[in-house]
């Protein structure tokens, strides 16, 4: 692969996305033309066509029979789920009789869990070893474990990777127009890259942008990571966890999974009451839905507390006192430019470090002087007790957050017949965030 693709660095990139500064137009021009250069690469007409097992996939219920069967043949034990095809989802497991909460219904041991160290080529394990972006990044190196077995028609996992979808709505799968309704979206600043020719060296018959991006959306989708006993300590594998991994999920909640590593297993419990038929649904834990969308391709529109909003601020070089916050900034392990985090309200509790850097932002040369000059300023700061300098610092935030939201202008109906599954769901993102921001003013105001 000979081509650099800065829309992708999301394949690498695990929880805690960070924002940058929205794009500028240069940047979104830049963006359109690599999302344009993706769509030939996985055009038909492309020089290098998709391989095989992407072009004619099993049906599929065959392909979901075929797992269910290999899943119990090597040892995985549910024995009241079937898998079937959701409506709207994809596949998904459902009950097979009544299921009560708490009791165990998904058990899969380690000969079904597929990790680079237990499936990975002795090739790739010593490519691994000798490349710095793949030692940085253990899901791309997953990623290139599960492409190697789908282009082998005689692996083993083909009864899971045939079960596997293939074409995801994330934004590696993403057109212009679908792209066009983030607009404005401070996750359009995610950088996104691949780093070239990752796999110099490496002999893969059919090798292609599209087969690669399948199987990076994969991992993207569906790794979790497992521990791993390794000499005196545990380390944490990125792993695919056939069965598992084919449950969808419910807002709100606990993650009920756990991974016993007496018996090497991962062990799944029911996290609600089922009744025969009913699709069984967990939670992905207590995620915010621009993590929602970006790993998982989907919105809750239902579920709003564990939502994040990125704001980009930084102290402007001409402020006279530049130098002064930028040392207190410096002091309490904060940059003088950045992404900050702002929480679902209250705001105080969930966004103090935005709240400190707005505080620093807006003081006064005489409120400065004197926490400056405290030996830990960090309690000083982290005091929000209402003050004129704490109400200026509120003041602030509300105001920017205010701009903010006039700059979503996300009409807060979706009309399903106008818009495709990735559209729908880039404009359900922008509602969130329109939401977010609305109930961030209100709180602020109450100051």
């Amino acid at each position: 692969m000979g081509i650099e693709l800065d829309f992708m660095d999301f394949c690498a990139r695990n929880e805690n996305t960070r924002n940058m500064p929205q794009p500028t137009l240069k940047e979104w021009q830049d963006l359109l033309f690599l999302v344009s250069v993706a769509e030939n690469l996985t055009s038909q007409t492309s020089p290098s066509p998709s391989p095989q097992f992407l072009l004619t996939p099993l049906n599929a219920d065959d392909a979901l029979d075929n797992l269910s069967s290999w899943l119990l043949k090597i040892g995985a034990n549910f024995p009241k789920l079937c898998l079937k095809t959701s409506p709207g989802r994809g596949s998904g497991l459902f009950a097979l009789e009544p299921i009560d909460e708490g009791e165990f219904i998904a058990i899969v041991p380690v000969t079904c869990i597929m990790t680079v160290a237990n499936v990975a080529s002795k090739q790739l394990k010593n490519f691994v070893k000798n490349d710095r972006i793949l030692q940085e990044i253990p899901s791309l190196s997953l990623a290139l474990t599960l492409l190697i077995e789908a282009l082998n028609p005689k692996s083993l996992w083909q009864p899971y990777i045939q079960a596997l979808p293939r074409s995801f709505s994330i934004p590696l799968f993403y057109s212009a127009k679908d792209f066009a309704e983030l607009k404005g979206s401070p996750i359009l600043g995610i950088k996104f890259y691949i780093h070239k020719n990752p796999l110099s060296g490496l002999n893969l018959d059919q090798f292609t942008y599209s087969a690669f991006r399948w199987a990076v959306a994969v991992i993207m989708t569906r790794q979790n990571p497992i521990p791993v006993i390794s000499g005196d300590h545990v380390d944490r594998h990125f792993a695919l966890i056939p069965l598992y991994d084919m449950f969808n999920h419910r807002g709100g909640g606990e993650i009920t999974t756990n991974y016993n590593l007496e018996n090497n297993t991962s062990e799944t419990t029911s996290p609600a009451n089922f009744k025969t038929g009913e699709e069984v649904l967990i939670t992905y834990g207590k995620r915010a839905n621009k993590d929602l969308f970006l790993y998982s391709g989907f919105v809750d529109l239902d579920i709003c507390e564990y939502d994040r909003f990125g704001i980009w601020l930084g102290l402007g070089i001409s402020d006279k006192l530049y130098v002064q916050k930028a040392n207190l900034l410096s002091r309490i392990h904060l940059p003088s430019s950045g992404n900050f985090e702002l929480g679902y309200p209250p705001v105080v509790s969930t966004s103090k470090s935005l709240l400190i850097f707005c505080r620093i932002f807006t003081m006064q040369k005489e409120e400065l002087d004197m926490i400056s000059a405290l030996q830990n300023p960090l309690l000083k700061l982290q005091d929000f007790s209402l003050s004129d300098e704490v109400k200026r610092t509120f003041e602030w935030l509300r105001n920017r957050c205010i701009l903010l939201l006039q700059g979503n202008r996300t009409p807060d109906v979706i009309n399903n017949e106008d818009l495709n599954i990735n559209q729908i769901q880039s404009r359900k993102l922008r509602i969130a965030e329109k939401r977010m921001l609305e109930a961030t003013i209100r709180d602020l105001a109450k100051v």
